[in-house]
């Protein structure tokens, strides 16, 4: 019995083109994807599970690398001492410190004397 001939050869032999290298697939199915990876949090998320935290630290690093790429500018956080300084310590649940405090009711009267200078 002769060896069979290699899919290449048989091609050669019928006088078309030897097919290219085949590429492997990005992923292959069934593949455990690693903890510590932007896929593995993926993964935690398929399974309904909870993320790790090296999974998220990984997702998180993906996506303020593609916030970059597309040029977003990181948010500006709110300095204390600012009437948004105070709303900051409200949206986060912090006790608002008492320059934030101070800035809020000046904001809040100025708003008001504007208010009743209008009307």
């Amino acid at each position: 019995m002769s060896p069979i001939p290699a899919w290449d050869d048989l091609m050669v032999n019928l006088g078309l083109e030897p097919s290219a290298p085949r590429r492997q697939p990005a992923s292959r199915p069934g593949a455990i994807t690693k903890c510590g990876t932007a896929a593995g949090w993926d993964r935690h998320r398929r399974r309904n599970e909870p993320p790790c935290d090296p999974c998220r630290e990984a997702k998180n690093a993906a996506r303020l690398k593609a916030r970059r790429a597309r040029g977003v500018t990181p948010l500006k956080i709110a300095e204390c001492g600012t009437a948004a300084g105070a709303h900051r310590h409200w949206r986060y649940g912090e006790p608002v410190c008492e320059p934030c405090r101070a800035a809020r009711a000046e904001a809040s009267r100025a708003q008001r004397a504007k208010r009743k200078a209008s009307s």
